[in-house]
């Protein structure tokens, strides 16, 4: 058997043993006190019945979800198309439904999500209205819980008056290590092919 193939099966056996154990370990720890990488937030915007926005102030349009971590830095913006909305005539009535995950290694504590509806008059954003703020409990997690989270990435840009913020929500870290595996193994199946034709190749004109 081709040696190449040997290392890697004992080197997948190794990151097995060490994800199994990871997790193992989780969720005999404090995992269940909080939400881990992974896990998604569930938030009713108001929590109960709907909120009233008089035309006045314009169409409610969309909800900007704001993610902090427990320093209170911005981790991820993202914007939602309201799940609920009524013309009553002289306003509207609303509601959100939404969920946002945790991404990966994020720091323990105590996170906020906060929420505001954004009204619009023709093409103007008049800004947002009626925020929101829930708080919950984020744990490390283990390594795979890591893995399968995504990654976001979150920054200010010159134009983001005009443009917003940049925000990124990068795959998880299991999808690119999957692809780099995969390439490793058809590399490794590859030189033993050419290896086998090598050989086969030698034999012919040896005779």
């Amino acid at each position: 058997m081709n040696k190449g193939i040997i290392i890697i099966g004992l080197g997948l056996a190794v990151i097995a043993i060490v994800l199994v154990g990871s997790q193992y370990l989780s969720d005999s720890d404090s995992s269940d006190e909080g939400y881990k990488p992974g896990d998604e937030v569930y938030v009713r915007f108001p929590s109960t019945g709907t909120a009233y926005i008089p035309t006045l102030v314009g169409e409610p349009t969309y909800v900007r979800y704001f993610l902090k971590d427990p320093l209170g830095d911005t981790i991820y913006v993202e914007e939602h198309e309201i799940t609920y909305k009524k013309d009553e005539l002289i306003g509207w009535s609303v509601y959100d439904e939404h969920q946002i995950t945790i991404g990966a290694f994020p720091r323990e504590g105590v996170w906020k999500l906060e929420g505001e509806f954004h009204a619009t008059v023709g093409i103007i954003d008049v800004g947002s209205i009626i925020p929101l703020t829930i708080e919950f409990y984020v744990v490390e997690g283990s390594i795979i819980d890591n893995i399968m989270a995504p990654i976001y990435l979150h920054g200010e840009n010159p134009l983001s008056f005009i443009f917003g913020t940049l925000d990124v929500a990068l795959p998880a870290l299991i999808y690119p290590i999957g692809i780099v595996m995969f390439i490793i193994v058809l590399l490794v199946i590859n030189n033993r092919m050419r290896d086998a034709r090598t050989v086969r190749l030698v034999k012919k004109h040896s005779k």
